[in-house]
């Protein structure tokens, strides 16, 4: 049976949203436009920015900077400060620009890492999510823009 210390951390532990990082991968294209670097999510079934959580001992950005590469197979100059938070299920996601300086690392098997130009990043993800998960995702791609000076 749980002792009433059980039940409170299992209480706090419900009502903390888990807390995770992405990474934003960017370049610029021969065009001299933006492109934006997204992964499929686990289930392949949608396209995200690579993210996941932190391990003991390194700072978000250090997160930010492992998953980019685990997830996507890209390293480059990530800024020290979050672009943006955003709800992604359960989780509140701090997300880190990533400008893209080397993208032949190895991948996460089906991951398919792939570029969009901003209109083609909006389009997949906003696709087979809700409107609230759409506009989350949305804010991150502004607030890429802004950073960016576009």
């Amino acid at each position: 049976m749980a002792g009433p210390w059980d039940i409170f951390r299992r209480l706090i532990a419900m009502s903390t949203p888990r807390r995770v990082v992405a990474a934003v991968p960017v370049r610029v294209s021969a065009d001299g436009g933006l492109e934006v670097l997204l992964v499929r999510t686990s289930d392949g079934e949608r396209w995200t920015f690579p993210k996941g959580g932190s391990e003991p001992g390194e700072t978000l950005v250090q997160a930010a900077a492992r998953e980019a590469i685990e997830e996507a197979g890209v390293s480059g100059q990530i800024g020290d400060e979050p672009i943006a938070d955003y709800r992604y299920g359960d989780a509140v996601v701090t997300a880190f620009l990533l400008v893209v300086e080397r993208d032949d690392l190895p991948a996460e098997p089906a991951r398919d890492p792939s570029w969009f130009d901003f209109d083609g990043a909006r389009s997949k993800l906003a696709a087979a999510r809700d409107d609230a998960a759409a506009a989350e995702l949305e804010r991150v791609l502004a607030a890429v823009q802004r950073a960016v000076g576009q």
